[in-house]
């Protein structure tokens, strides 16, 4: 049980990758995060993922802030995607999270969802002048959710390194859907890839 103040969320493992290439002046910088909720009886509702990138001079090249619906009390979430900016490569890339004390809510499952309430199956990569993943999504929590994204997370070895995201519409609790998630950035190298969802 909780004593006392509730808990800020914690980043227990994130991860970036290089622009594939240095061509052109935009780049996007896949990134991903594990996020976890110490609180066992608070949702967090929009968590904010910092993702800062600077030169080998350590100015900073972009900084943009990814905020996400919510986490759900006591739950460890995924989240990848890529930010893409004007300007030069970076040599780091700085990954950090945070909530507002405002925005801790009593969990109600009928509206938090945790990511092992999603089952997603009968997952295919698809390569062609594009790579795109198909599969089956399945809600199975109470919540009947409007919004929802499907996230696939890249790893090398243990390392996650990126992620990719689909928007999905209507899921309602116990249904299941099928999906498509096509790469944005070009894909990325990768040795395994899993696949989570969150509301949206």
């Amino acid at each position: 049980a909780d004593s006392g103040e509730p808990q800020e969320i914690i980043l227990v493992d994130s991860g970036w990758s290089q622009p594939a290439s240095s061509s052109g002046e935009y780049k996007s910088i896949p990134y991903a995060v594990k996020i976890q909720n110490p609180n066992e009886d608070y949702a967090v509702d929009f968590p904010t993922i910092t993702i800062t990138a600077r030169d080998e001079e350590g100015k900073i090249l972009t900084t943009k802030d990814q905020v996400l619906n919510s986490i759900a009390a006591g739950d460890t979430a995924y989240y990848g995607n890529s930010i893409v900016y004007e300007g030069g490569m970076p040599a780091e890339v700085e990954i950090s999270v945070s909530n507002s004390d405002r925005d801790y809510s009593p969990q109600d499952d009928t509206r938090y969802v945790r990511q092992s309430d999603f089952e997603i199956f009968n997952v295919s990569e698809k390569s062609g002048r594009t790579t795109s993943f198909t599969g089956e999504i399945t809600n199975n929590s109470t919540a009947d959710l409007d919004k929802l994204v499907v996230i696939v997370i890249y790893k090398q070895g243990d390392s996650i390194i990126g992620g990719d995201v689909e928007y999905l519409d209507d899921l309602g609790a116990g249904e299941t859907k099928p999906f498509e998630l096509t790469v944005r950035f070009g894909s990325l190298e990768y040795d395994s890839y899993e696949f989570y969802a969150m509301p949206w």
